[in-house]
């Protein structure tokens, strides 16, 4: 994973949540997190991974391949299949 450049100027945002609030920060976004007042806090990270078109070509061929019907053979001369 890439490290992100180091921020240079001051904060873009100081935001208080309440409970129930939810903030989602884009992926690379520099941030620093605490608790007040003795108070739990819960910080999540996930991500989801991405595809590319080289992928989904993969799992086309693969799903291609458990085809009776892909895997037939192809007739010469446009006659159907036995």
């Amino acid at each position: 994973m890439e490290t992100p450049e180091v921020p240079t100027g001051g904060p873009v945002a100081d935001t208080v949540l309440t409970p129930g609030d939810v903030l989602y920060l884009p992926r690379g976004w520099w941030h620093a997190v605490s608790a007040d007042q003795g108070t739990a806090a819960l910080r999540l990270t996930f991500g989801l991974a991405t595809q590319t078109g080289a992928e989904f070509l993969g799992w086309l061929r693969d799903d291609l391949r458990a085809s009776v019907i892909v895997r037939a053979d192809v007739s010469r001369f446009g006659a159907p299949n036995p």
